[in-house]
């Protein structure tokens, strides 16, 4: 959301930089490649101030001075009068425009685990190009269909708004988390009698708790985080069932496809998730551990679709 916000706003300097400097100063391509050299020189000397800014401002705070800084962007390339005025206003530009981008990305990097990181980052890039996009059409359409002027003061009155998207959805600190592999994983893999080929499946887990029914309410809430987990590593499906002739017996179950995508699940439980996982077990009561269950589709097929043989019927050819 604030990726998204920051480009579709910002994205109004990258559009309307250049009818500005044709149409509404009437300068010639010269002045406008000064115009982006003045940029880049800021985006040279927002990477020297980067070490310093990030000592005293946050990731949050980051973020909102850049996206305050294109609000007087984009009002200045609507209001200042001669490319003089806009010299400084390029340069604090682009010093603002590598800050913004340098946490978002750092955010993004930060605050998800090894084997996920390259997914979210094309995710991310994904939304920060669209809101590039988007925001281009939008404002060279109103600029033609209105006035320069209003796509301008409407692209930096889109920046001021979105300074209130910290609220609901800030961007926290990376620190104290702690996304190494959670090894060993209390879901250990059984000793086999028999090698299991990777495709075989589906596979269900199951977990035994001893709750007493006093606790109930609070584990079914730290089940919940436990169960976004599982579904977040690749299982298909996951919940929580109480025995209806033993309260006290509660089961958490997930479905994974095949034994491989298990395996994977293995490496991506993360020390962080084992902090959750350690809410649910404090419920558990008595000296043995939880008791944990390995089921395998039976009988042991791959995981593919496969023609069935067909019916034989006495007394019939097939």
């Amino acid at each position: 959301m604030r990726t998204f916000a920051f480009s579709f706003g910002a994205s109004a300097m990258w559009a309307l930089l250049s009818v500005v400097v044709a149409r509404r100063l009437n300068l010639q391509s010269g002045s406008y490649a000064v115009m982006l050299s003045w940029l880049g020189a800021g985006a040279v000397s927002g990477a020297f101030l980067i070490g310093k800014i990030g000592h005293r401002l946050n990731l949050n705070q980051r973020v909102l001075l850049g996206s305050f800084v294109f609000v007087g962007t984009n009002v200045g390339l609507a209001l200042l009068p001669g490319e003089y005025w806009l010299f400084p206003l390029m340069f604090l530009s682009g010093t603002a425009w590598l800050i913004t981008m340098t946490s978002f990305s750092t955010s993004v990097q930060l605050h998800v685990p090894k084997w996920v990181q390259a997914r979210v980052v094309s995710m991310y890039m994904l939304v920060f190009q669209a809101g590039l996009s988007l925001g281009s059409i939008m404002w060279g359409e109103l600029a033609d269909r209105a006035s320069l002027l209003l796509a301008l003061l409407i692209a930096g009155g889109w920046m001021l708004a979105s300074l209130v998207l910290a609220l609901p959805f800030p961007m926290h600190q990376p620190e104290g988390l702690d996304f190494s592999p959670a090894e060993p994983w209390s879901d250990q893999l059984p000793a086999l009698e028999a090698e299991i080929d990777p495709d075989d499946g589906p596979v269900v887990v199951m977990i035994d708790y001893e709750v007493a029914p006093a606790d109930h309410a609070a584990f079914r809430v730290a089940a919940q985080q436990l169960t976004r987990l599982r579904l977040r590593d690749g299982a298909l499906r996951a919940g929580v069932f109480t025995d209806v002739s033993q309260p006290t017996r509660i089961t958490e179950f997930f479905y994974v496809a095949t034994w491989a995508e298990h395996e994977r699940q293995h490496h991506r439980f993360t020390r962080d998730d084992q902090t959750i996982e350690g809410e649910v077990r404090r419920f558990h009561r008595g000296d043995a551990p939880p008791r944990i269950t390995h089921f395998l589709a039976f009988p042991r097929t791959a995981n593919v679709e496969q023609a069935a043989p067909p019916l034989q019927m006495a007394g019939s050819a097939q």
